[in-house]
């Protein structure tokens, strides 16, 4: 379930935003059921063509990648700076506030560049879910040490705003 609030755009319209999600434990059971009901039915999927499949999957990832900060803090690098309007939302605020090079070294920090190389390597590969859960310790203790509070302040999602 999703609570929405409403505020005013600078533009004067009003404008509805998600406040925060609550997981309840009869979407993992839906979930779930989902998953069993397509297994049970395998002659029937066999069926449809895999390019059918393909695209269903590229649309669900896109669809999820749409919202995703990181994302939109890559694409916003690309932009030039005058092209940019902090009171549109946060990536371009950051871009606007700290510059593109704390925005870069903060996006590419975030261990990615360190994760796709421990990904493209197959014999270090098998290891990657394990890395994942190494990044708390990393932003725990490394990304302060890289960023000032101000940055981090800017740059970083607080953990009460995601819930």
């Amino acid at each position: 379930m999703t609570l929405y609030t409403t505020r005013k755009a600078p533009d004067g319209s009003t404008v509805e935003e998600p406040e925060r999600v609550i997981e309840t434990r009869l979407t993992g059971f839906g979930v779930h059921a989902g998953v069993l009901a397509s297994s049970l039915a395998l002659p029937l999927l066999s069926v449809v063509p895999l390019p059918v499949v393909s695209g269903v999957f590229l649309h669900l990832g896109r669809r999820v990648v749409a919202g995703n900060l990181f994302v939109e803090r890559c694409k916003k690098l690309w932009l030039e700076k005058g092209t940019l309007d902090p009171r549109v939302d946060g990536a371009e605020r950051e871009m606007v506030a700290l510059g593109r090079w704390a925005v870069f070294r903060f996006t590419a920090a975030a261990c990615l560049l360190g994760l796709l190389a421990l990904r493209c390597n197959p014999s270090t590969a098998l290891v990657f879910p394990s890395v994942i859960g190494v990044l708390m310790l990393v932003r725990v203790k490394l990304v302060p040490r890289m960023f000032s509070r101000r940055e981090l302040r800017l740059l970083d999602t607080a953990i009460g705003d995601s819930l």
